[in-house]
């Protein structure tokens, strides 16, 4: 089992939003973190991109998250590997239907 290299912390703005570009380039992603403060449940979705996806995108990992809930995601020692990382908030799980501002995003990734 291959172990974390060189983690880096990624943090996200410290204000409310509804994405997060993370990385531009190859990365290992380890765990997504954060702050759902919408009442309603919604989706935290990751896209291999570089950029914003477009409504509609298909996400490459997208689970719940209810509402006025912290979250996380753990990949284990093992990681995913991405090209690029853009995470989002969704009103929907399979595909990208962009939310409000109310979401905060942190991470750990190596790369």
């Amino acid at each position: 089992m291959e172990h974390m290299r060189n983690p880096t912390v990624v943090i996200g703005n410290a204000d409310l939003e509804s994405s997060e570009i993370f990385s531009t380039s190859p990365c290992k992603v380890y765990m997504i973190c954060g702050y759902n403060s919408n009442a309603a449940q919604q989706f935290i979705q990751l896209h291999e991109t570089k950029t914003v996806p477009a409504e509609g995108a298909v996400p490459r990992f997208s689970f719940p998250v209810g509402g006025s809930q912290f979250y996380s995601f753990v990949f284990g020692q093992v990681g995913a590997d991405f090209d690029a990382l853009t995470v989002c908030n969704s009103t929907t799980s399979a595909t990208k239907t962009i939310g409000a501002n109310d979401t905060s995003f942190q991470g750990i990734l190596a790369g």
